[in-house]
Formats: structure tokens, sequence, C-alpha cells
């Protein structure tokens, strides 16, 4: 059996947080007018985000979505190929 799991690593829960500077002008005003971003914004411009889930970008994401998915397959009584 084969699945397709390219994106298995967005959204897996972290074990801590992570933070990150966001700057507002390389944002689209759509998204800015519907966080109300520029009230949120630093006077420098930035917006800090806080991070609990894996997502694209994230180096630590696929290790982060590696581990859970050897967990769930795991318990099913899944295990890594010795071939």
């Amino acid at each position: 059996m084969t699945i397709d799991i390219k994106d298995f690593y967005s959204n897996t829960p972290m074990a801590r947080p992570e933070y990150m500077r966001l700057k507002i002008d390389d944002m689209p005003d759509e998204g800015i007018k519907q966080y109300q971003l520029r009230d949120k914004a630093t006077k420098d411009g930035y917006v800090y985000v806080k991070i609990n889930k894996g997502m694209h970008g994230l180096p630590q994401a696929g290790i982060i979505a590696q581990q859970l998915l050897e967990k769930r397959l795991n318990a099913a009584g899944y295990h890594h190929s010795t071939l």
C-alpha cells in the first residue's frame, strides 16, 4: 500500500511553541484587514506570531511529523522495511 503524505507535516503539534517576526509590508492587505494587524504591529512595522503546529518553511516540521507518523503507524503494527 502507498499513500501520499506530502502535506502530513502541516499542522503537526509541536512540543513547544516557536515565535516568528513578520514584516507587515510583506503581507497582503486582505489578511492585514481581516486580522486587524495594523493595530498589532510594532512601530517599526513587524507582527510577532506564535507557532504551535508545524508549517511550511519551519525547518523542524519534517522531523516532528516523521516522529508522529512513526508513532501512529507503529501503534497499528506497521514498521520500517529492512529492504
